[in-house]
């Protein structure tokens, strides 16, 4: 990857990072800010905040560490400085590449998206939160979910330089995807994601965190009850990570903020199977998810799931609860988004999928792109076509007199 320095982030971000934290006595103490408001002006619950996972997100993130950091050490270790090698090097690239693009279409093209958006719902995410969050900025609430395991919320403080090395590579190897395509590979990720400590998605979201300028404040363990209500896992009652399609739906969430803000966002990621076998075995998820209603929602790189006869369920409850829908290709057919219901404007280019989804082609679509030229011009790439002009999204906005 071309090497790209850009020095005035790579500095705001290491003052990011290196921002003191206030009171802060042993290790796992927790400091509790006053409350909140949000974006949308409204009130919400103080967050105990914990500053070991604002360190542990500046450590995976390749960035220095906050004054006084409990991770210091580690974080001078030579696993360590290698890995912050690989962010400098990587990052500034994945910064002009894919991020800044995004960020200005969806300023220029979805201007409700960079004000005030109380729940973003990105189904079939994996840990990609940096391509939420260039879209939708100031959301109060992120929904993800995936096959992938979503982590185990450990302490690495007493982790040795060795194995925090270890830990660190398979980080990197997780990051390979994303960063070099824009999107993860599913199968590879599920088995990259259990190899070590740092496992899941929660060392990737949390580095991601970091390196968009955040401070995480606080990460829980959760789960979801049969009613679909969002419930901290007990201390000391921790289950192992959830395994997709086993009946308990567990997740992490975490609280973090602009650096320099005091408005509180969260990110919910649950490791969940939606097939329609499975999604009326993982108790909760679809009530949780009817809860989400009116969201925005963003759709990438999905492996085409929701073409599937199997996956009817959650395509209808995208729908659903979907105000405004932003996807490529892989979402959902061009024909579920039926023109009385919503107004649909297309951007980029359409030819065919990548080889291993060629099945997916839509007749339609193509007649949309290629012979009524409806699309407007994206200038970047994104999803499985991720190079330049050969990707394409779509922005569709339910209509107000609809009701499903």
């Amino acid at each position: 990857m071309k090497r790209i320095i850009f020095p005035i982030l790579l500095l705001a971000l290491a003052a990011a990072c290196s921002e003191p934290q206030a009171d802060k006595k042993q290790p796992t103490d927790t400091k509790t800010d006053s409350t909140h408001t949000t974006t949308a002006g409204a009130s919400q619950p103080a967050v105990a905040a914990d500053p070991y996972w604002n360190e542990l997100a500046c450590l995976l993130a390749g960035l220095p560490q906050p004054e006084g950091s409990s991770l210091a050490a580690l974080a001078s270790s030579p696993g360590a400085q290698q890995h912050s090698r690989y962010f400098e090097q990587g990052w500034p690239g994945q910064e002009a590449k894919f991020v800044q693009p995004l960020t200005q279409w969806a300023a220029q093209e979805l201007p409700e998206a960079h004000k005030s958006t109380h729940t973003v719902y990105y189904p079939f995410s994996g840990a990609d939160f940096m391509a939420i969050q260039s879209v939708y900025p100031h959301a109060e609430k992120y929904v993800l979910f995936g096959l992938e395991p979503e982590g185990d919320a450990i302490d690495i403080r007493k982790m040795d330089a060795a194995r925090l090395a270890a830990n660190l590579a398979n980080v990197q190897k997780s990051l390979y995807a994303i960063l070099s395509w824009s999107f993860f590979r599913t199968n590879d990720m599920t088995v990259d994601f259990r190899r070590a400590e740092l496992n899941g998605t929660l060392p990737v979201l949390l580095a991601f965190m970091a390196r968009t300028g955040h401070e995480v404040l606080q990460v829980r363990r959760i789960q979801l009850s049969p009613n679909g209500e969002v419930q901290p896992i007990p201390a000391g009652s921790d289950p192992e990570m959830s395994v997709a399609g086993k009946g308990l739906v567990t997740g992490n969430q975490i609280f973090f903020r602009k650096t320099g803000q005091k408005a509180v966002q969260q990110l919910q990621y649950f490791s969940v199977d939606v097939s329609d076998a499975n999604i009326q075995k993982e108790q909760g998820f679809l009530p949780y998810l009817t809860g989400l209603n009116p969201a925005h929602t963003y759709v990438k790189a999905a492996s085409y799931l929701m073409y599937k006869s199997y996956f009817h369920l959650i395509k209808d409850k995208t729908l659903e609860i979907s105000q405004v829908y932003v996807q490529d290709d892989s979402g959902m057919p061009i024909r579920m988004l039926d023109t009385t219901h919503w107004d649909l404007q297309y951007y980029g280019a359409y030819s065919r999928p990548i080889a291993l989804f060629s099945n997916y082609f839509q007749q339609d679509l193509w007649d949309i792109y290629n012979q009524k030229k409806q699309a407007k011009p994206l200038e970047f790439g994104t999803g499985y076509q991720f190079r330049k002009g050969t990707s394409n999204m779509m922005i569709a906005r339910k209509k107000a007199a609809t009701t499903r």
